[in-house]
């Protein structure tokens, strides 16, 4: 079984393989629903590597540019003193 959970290339992205995640967590690690659901995605990603499933965990610059390019953080629309007037 192999998951990938990152893109190679941003300008395809392909849908989360959530059916092969929840049988890795359900059938592999034996996790109730209530643990599988509960788990952050990098810890998915981390014990699927322990059983040497998915990809390693590396980010390339390219990858991670491309990702902060197509993903900013919100600008916040606060001016000087405006925390206080309220």
């Amino acid at each position: 079984m192999k998951i990938m959970f990152r893109q190679k290339s941003l300008a395809e992205p392909q849908p989360f393989p959530w059916a092969e995640a929840m049988a890795f967590g359900f059938g592999r690690l034996k996790l109730s629903s209530a643990e599988f659901w509960a788990l952050t995605l990098p810890e998915l990603a981390a014990a699927m590597r322990a059983y040497g499933l998915g990809e390693p965990n590396t980010v390339d610059r390219d990858w991670l540019n491309g990702a902060l390019k197509d993903h900013p953080d919100p600008q916040p629309n606060i001016t000087m003193g405006d925390e206080y007037d309220r």
